[in-house]
């Protein structure tokens, strides 16, 4: 199952080779065998959308999609993912609301407006 999501993510950033070259990414962090609770994906030269697959990674824990080209908003199905601690988006292209996750989740989200056009009505803390 991770290794179909794994795959699912390279694909859907276009099959990068830094991704694809090194199969099990040297960027994650597995415990247990195959639950992966880290991924860590800044300055890939990624572009495009953040993947829906990572909300099918339920014990991830830290996400770093930072220092990329990533467009359009946070996938709501980032929301499901109710381990997450730290989610770090800075330094992309990223617009809309970030106040997506749920109060209770003492999420740490790092977002460079600077380079984005992301918008929190002030309850995602």
């Amino acid at each position: 199952m991770v290794e179909m999501v794994l795959l699912d993510i390279t694909q859907a950033f276009g099959s990068p080779i830094q991704l694809a070259s090194s199969w099990r990414w040297n960027n994650t962090d597995c415990q247990q065998g195959n639950v992966v609770v880290a991924v860590n994906l800044s300055r890939q030269s990624l572009t495009g959308l953040i993947p829906l697959s990572f909300s099918n990674l339920r014990d991830l824990k830290n996400l770093n999609l930072s220092g990329n080209n990533l467009r359009d908003s946070i996938p709501k199905s980032l929301k499901t993912l109710l381990r997450l601690e730290s989610l770090d988006l800075s330094y992309n292209n990223l617009s809309g609301e970030v106040s997506i996750f749920p109060p209770k989740l003492k999420l740490n989200i790092t977002i460079s407006l600077e380079d984005s056009r992301c918008i929190s009505n002030g309850d995602m803390y």
